[in-house]
């Protein structure tokens, strides 16, 4: 299962890593990089989710998307297979030494 950064990147074209995506969790408000948050891979193997650095729960899920389609509202279309499932706002910031960051907005269904 690829992590955040490497769906992001295809959806891009441009190469990213977890520490050029911030994202915040939806029960404390923390903003974290991803690379900050923890990526649990046990509990679900088809579906890996960032858990926030405090521990409150998920603040991104990826999703496989069994039949190719997405309901309305819950994640990112990341190539074929994937969706990436944001709750808050992810803001990606592609170059360090730039401030300039493309928003990626948050989708309300996506802990459904």
């Amino acid at each position: 299962m690829p992590i955040a950064s490497e769906l992001l990147s295809e959806v891009m074209h441009y190469p990213l890593t977890e520490d050029m995506i911030k994202t915040s969790c939806p029960t404390c408000e923390t903003v974290q990089t991803l690379d900050e948050a923890s990526l649990d891979v046990a509990t679900n193997p088809t579906r890996p989710s960032y858990q926030c650095m405090k521990g409150c729960g998920p603040i991104l899920i990826i999703g496989l998307a069994m039949d190719g389609t997405w309901p309305p509202g819950r994640g990112i279309p990341a190539g074929s297979s994937y969706l990436i499932r944001n709750p808050r706002d992810l803001l990606v910031y592609p170059d360090h030494a730039i401030q300039k960051r493309m928003i990626f907005p948050a989708s309300p269904n996506a802990l459904d």
